[in-house]
């Protein structure tokens, strides 16, 4: 298992709120990235340590 931080920014990119995630692989931190920013109004950026891994846009109405 890896550690993953997500990022929740807003439409300025500054950070709002961060969570961290124990996913075994990329793939499942994107998934669940995407299930968070289905239920925020902000965009949402996984990162594995330095690295970026992805960025979920933020749900639209």
């Amino acid at each position: 298992m890896a550690d993953y931080r997500c990022y929740f920014v807003n439409n300025l990119d500054q950070i709002q709120a961060a969570r961290m995630l124990e996913c075994a692989e990329d793939a499942e931190a994107m998934l669940q990235a995407g299930e968070l920013a289905e239920s925020q109004s902000l965009t949402v950026e996984i990162w594995n340590g330095a690295r970026l891994v992805g960025r979920v846009p933020q749900a639209t109405s």
